[in-house]
């Protein structure tokens, strides 16, 4: 006899890397497909993006080119 197991393809989240069940390391925005259960939990715990939930919107940082260069500036003197 034969058990099937439901697996889910989900999206590595922003900062997290995870082990798949052929070991093969998935880094952030790869799919991995895993049971439905480790799915589930992973998501809980923030490794998996959640599709229901609002995404974070994230930049880069902020650019400086050319002349633009960052301004340091003592206060009280």
């Amino acid at each position: 006899m034969t058990v099937t197991v439901k697996t889910e393809k989900a999206t590595v989240a922003y900062g997290r890397t995870v082990r798949g069940p052929d070991r093969k390391k998935y880094r952030p925005g790869d799919e991995v497909e895993l049971p439905v259960a480790e799915v589930k939990a992973l998501r809980e715990r923030g490794f998996l993006v959640d599709p229901k939930a609002a995404s974070v919107k994230r930049g880069n940082g902020p650019e400086f080119g050319g002349s633009r260069r960052p301004a340091v500036r003592r206060v009280g003197e």
